[in-house]
C-alpha cells in the first residue's frame, strides 16, 4: 500500500466529516420545515375565524416554507454528490488490496446514494404543506 500523505489523509477525513454534517443538515431542514408548516396551522387555529385574505396569506406562507425546504434539501443532496465524487477520487488512488479491505466501490452516479431519503424528506414536507393548506381553508 502506498502511504497517503498527511495532507490527503486530513482532507479525506474532513470530507467524511462534511458528509456527516450535510446528512444531519438534511434531517434538520426537514424537521424545521415540518415544524414551521405545523406552526402555520397552529396560527390559523388560534385566529379561529380567518378572512379570505388571511387564508391566502397563510397558504402563500406554507408554499414559501415548503419551497425553501425543497431548495435546501436539493442543495444539500448536490453537495453530498460533490463530496462523494471527491472521496471517490481519493479512494481511486488506493491499491486494490486496500480497496477490497475497505469495500470501496465506485459510484456510477455519486448523487444516487441517499437520494431515496432526500425524496422521502421532500415528499414529507410536501404532503404536510398540502394538508396544512387544506386545513387552513377548512377553518
Amino acid at each position: 500500500m502506498a502511504e497517503m500523505s498527511k495532507a490527503v489523509e486530513a482532507v479525506y477525513g474532513v470530507l467524511f466529516d462534511e458528509m456527516k454534517f450535510a446528512k444531519r443538515q438534511q434531517w434538520t431542514v426537514t424537521n424545521y420545515t415540518l415544524l414551521l408548516v405545523g406552526a402555520v396551522l397552529g396560527v390559523g387555529v388560534a385566529l379561529k375565524s380567518l378572512t379570505a385574505f388571511e387564508k391566502h396569506a397563510l397558504s402563500v406562507l406554507v408554499i414559501f416554507i415548503v419551497g425553501a425546504g425543497w431548495y435546501f434539501l436539493i442543495d444539500l443532496q448536490r453537495s453530498l454528490k460533490e463530496l462523494r465524487g471527491r472521496i471517490q477520487g481519493i479512494e481511486a488512488s488506493f491499491d486494490e488490496a486496500d480497496q477490497d479491505l475497505l469495500q470501496v466501490r465506485e459510484y456510477k452516479s455519486p448523487g444516487r446514494p441517499g437520494l431515496p431519503f432526500t425524496v422521502m424528506m421532500i415528499a414529507a414536507i410536501t404532503v404536510a404543506g398540502i394538508v396544512v393548506v387544506y386545513g387552513v381553508w377548512r377553518l
